[in-house]
């Protein structure tokens, strides 16, 4: 939800989708409801992938009436695929379509081609080092919400009609006789505007011609297309590259249904290792996002330096009655409940431009403060002769 939010999409879009993480705890009257309601060709691939027999059942029937057919539906049939054998009818298609016809055809040599394809197109394209760094840090600040993520679906009281239970025509037939007897005669009055209705394929894209653009080559399309070079589309699929995929809500969704995930969070064990860390047990297939703090080579030119001052929070200069000038705090020590902030200045004392990671942790024995963490790293680009500053704020709770 975070990473979306980043990538620009729709919020509010985005949350009519909240109801995939407990798929497999809805009813079916649920499922038929959110069908009838959001169908699209990645809801169907969701349900493709998490719920075989649910999709056997009533998707595949309701894919195959409908009247016009894209190669996404061919696939969902298990139709020939042949019409779409063709270099340029293949080249047409979006990745995740490229995927399904290599799946659907058994085609290793055209898959070995794609995965060549995509690494070249992964190295050329590739994500700025800032860019990245925002979307990881945002995952591993992400919290949570189990209010929001566990709260139950709402029962809807009043009957809904379900698309794919279709009324005998003898009762058809009875309810139109019986509402043309007991209408009431009405004046003559024009006739409403024609409305004309389309079939739905991919989410909010009514033009067949932005198809092949929906899905874009990416890391985690390469990890899936290697996936199943290596152990076939049937094997379970993980992959942290979906991070730096989210870009659109279609890849998000497809995304979603690809990754063997259990739906629902479990809960997972983590046991304390005698202050080295901690040991985690897995109730299910996870993906762990951590980072590692490595020891570099020491700037031999110098071409950045590193200050740090400390005060007494929010009070950082005080006037000085013998010079008569406001002078900067100096903190001698730190006392227990008295709030303090730092100032970490960085200075690229050099003309050209210097690109690193600073790492801050507040003291050792304090607690943060202002919705602060213990630590935080930040990717910075400084240009020539140029200064960043980073402030944080803690204190002490206790003497030690």
């Amino acid at each position: 939800r975070e990473l979306t939010k980043l990538n620009g999409i729709d919020p509010v879009e985005f949350q009519k989708w909240e109801f995939l993480y407990k798929w497999d705890t809805m009813t079916r009257e649920q499922k038929n409801k959110k069908l009838g309601d959001l169908y699209c060709h990645e809801l169907a691939f969701f349900i493709f992938k998490k719920d075989p027999e649910y999709f056997e059942e009533v998707v595949k029937p309701y894919i195959s009436n409908k009247a016009e057919k894209t190669f996404v539906d061919d696939f969902f049939l298990g139709n020939s695929l042949t019409k779409y054998a063709s270099l340029p009818k293949f080249q047409a298609m979006n990745t995740f379509e490229k995927v399904l016809y290599c799946i659907h055809t058994n085609d290793q040599k055209r898959l070995a081609v794609l995965e060549k394809q995509l690494s070249t197109l992964v190295k050329e394209q590739k994500m700025p080092a800032e860019e990245r760094n925002r979307l990881f840090d945002t995952v591993l600040k992400f919290e949570n919400d189990d209010d929001n993520i566990r709260q139950a679906l709402t029962q809807n009281n009043q009957a809904q009609f379900s698309a794919f239970e279709a009324r005998s025509e003898d009762r058809a037939k009875s309810e139109c006789v019986d509402e043309f007897f007991s209408a009431e005669i009405q004046e003559y009055r024009p006739m409403d505007s024609t409305k004309e209705y389309m079939e739905t394929h991919y989410r909010n894209v009514k033009s067949r011609d932005y198809f092949g653009s929906l899905v874009k080559p990416s890391e985690f399309w390469l990890d899936y297309v290697r996936h199943v070079i290596a152990e076939g589309p049937y094997n379970p699929f993980l992959s942290a590259n979906f991070v730096f995929s989210l870009r659109t809500l279609n890849e998000s969704l497809l995304i979603m249904a690809l990754l063997d995930l259990t739906p629902l969070s479990q809960e997972h064990g983590f046991i304390s290792n005698q202050a080295r860390g901690i040991k985690l047990k897995a109730a299910s297939d996870l993906i762990l996002f951590h980072k590692n703090i490595n020891e570099c080579p020491e700037d031999d030119d110098g071409s950045v330096l590193v200050a740090q001052k400390f005060y007494p929070h929010p009070n950082r200069t005080y006037y000085d009655s013998e010079t008569g000038k406001n002078v900067d705090y100096q903190v001698d020590e730190f006392l227990i409940d008295q709030p303090y902030g730092s100032q970490v200045i960085v200075t690229n004392i050099s003309s050209v431009e210097q690109k690193f990671d600073v790492l801050i942790e507040i003291p050792a024995g304090s607690l943060p403060l202002q919705s602060m963490d213990f630590l935080f790293s930040k990717n910075l680009t400084l240009s020539g002769f140029s200064t960043h500053t980073f402030d944080y704020t803690f204190y002490f709770p206790s003497i030690g």
